[in-house]
């Protein structure tokens, strides 16, 4: 996929204060250098410098306060002397007055480097409704990001509150938009040796393992885990067994999916002793979700997975499930093998025929309620996968009554396993 733009939105503070006059502040001049990268880029007063550079920024959007040090950014993006302007943004600056329509100017300068970049003036963040204006200002900067763009953070300076709001918009844009987070860096300035900027968006990329692990326990979506276990896992037996877990979890294929299951719970060793820092972490969880399901007959595993998209709220993939336990069931009371299509049409029509308990007066009070269950779980399961309307259905469960009932069904069925 081509890289529409690589952007950088950083945080710009106030350094030392200069009340009582126009001299300008300044932040401590320092060495900067990358970790793990012997590069020093020398004599500078910001972080943001040395990440345009090494990675090659395309647009920069500036966030800062009426007090931060636009004058200083005014000082490194000026072509000549342009003292008039620069004496204005002081004074203004001393009277807590800049907003955005006044660094207009400062926009165009920068953007003669860095075309389309852009300063924001916010507030300090000291009540909630300043709280909803910063994440006003960095909503516009996120919204006009395409899914392509690659964004950067430098939250090295201003207020802490403002570095929390840039990581929150930034997810909360990037759910949105799709684009992709690809740093997110802290200078730690040192006195007598090269100043470090760290990339901790390791810390960002733990919520993001977090959530993906959500969604397959709460929700049977494994997509997003996926996604992140093939692009930071380099076992390739790992990445490839969940793969075949989340295609099979996708398109609901039960036997695929609990061959899967079978075969990635004896990998679950290799997560525990990964050298990779997030597997480990995740050990546990996935040990739980395969515990759960293995080693089962198909019977106790379709069963296990109606109750589980039972709790994960997927209520049609529930009653799929357990119309298919029911008849895997059937197959195994009858010593069916419940692999062969005729054997499984074979255990649904006894089914059927318990449910017709009228003309069979032989049936005891057992088969007869394990008969209109199934069939009352088989028609929801039909209007369901068929899209029914209600004037042909087979069903006369409204919605509502058929996510009510769903557990007592389960529970039928559980008892006669």
């Amino acid at each position: 996929m081509t890289i529409m733009a690589k952007i950088l939105i950083s945080l710009l503070g106030t350094g030392k204060s200069a009340k009582n006059d126009n001299n300008k502040n300044n932040y401590t001049t320092t060495t900067y250098k990358f970790e793990n990268n012997n590069k020093l880029y020398r004599n500078q007063q910001y972080a943001t410098n040395p990440i345009i550079e090494k990675y090659k920024i395309d647009r920069l959007f500036l966030i800062g306060t009426s007090e931060s040090m636009w004058d200083n950014i005014n000082e490194i993006y000026s072509d000549n002397d342009d003292s008039d302007y620069a004496y204005k943004i002081l004074e203004k600056k001393e009277n807590a007055d800049i907003d955005d329509c006044f660094l207009q100017p400062l926009n165009d300068k920068i953007s003669k480097k860095l075309p389309g970049s852009e300063c924001f003036v916010v507030l300090p963040g000291d009540n909630q409704e300043e709280l909803w204006g910063i994440f006003e200002k960095f909503q516009k900067i996120i919204e006009n990001l395409s899914e392509q763009d690659q964004l950067y953070l430098d939250i090295t300076h201003l207020f802490r509150s403002h570095s929390i709001m840039s990581l929150i918009v930034a997810e909360f844009g990037k759910i949105r938009a799709g684009f992709k987070i690809k740093g997110i860096f802290y200078a730690m300035l040192k006195k007598d040796e090269a100043s470090v900027i760290i990339d901790v968006s390791i810390f960002y990329e733990l919520l993001s393992w977090g959530q993906a692990i959500s969604n397959l326990k709460n929700y049977g979506n494994s997509f997003e885990l996926k996604k992140l276990i093939n692009t930071n896992i380099d076992d390739k037996n790992i990445s490839g067994k969940f793969n075949q877990l989340s295609d099979a979890i996708s398109i609901s294929d039960m036997r695929s999916l609990q061959k899967s299951i079978n075969s990635l719970s004896q990998t679950i060793d290799n997560f525990k002793t990964s050298s990779n820092k997030i597997l480990p972490l995740i050990a546990s969880d996935l040990e739980d979700f395969f515990n759960r399901f293995k080693n089962q007959s198909l019977p106790e595993f379709q069963l296990n997975l109606s109750k589980w998209y039972h709790e994960n709220k997927n209520f049609s993939m529930a009653y799929m499930c357990l119309a298919e336990a029911s008849v895997s069931i059937m197959c195994k009371k009858e010593k069916l093998d419940d692999t062969n299509k005729d054997n499984r049409k074979e255990a649904k029509d006894i089914l059927f025929s318990w449910s017709d308990y009228k003309n069979n007066k032989k049936l005891s009070t057992k088969e007869i309620e394990i008969g209109k269950t199934f069939k009352k779980i088989n028609n929801i399961r039909n209007n369901i996968a068929h899209n029914l309307p209600a004037s042909n259905s087979s069903s006369k469960s409204s919605p509502n009554d058929s996510i009510k009932n769903l557990d007592d069904y389960i529970k039928v069925i559980a008892e006669w396993l």
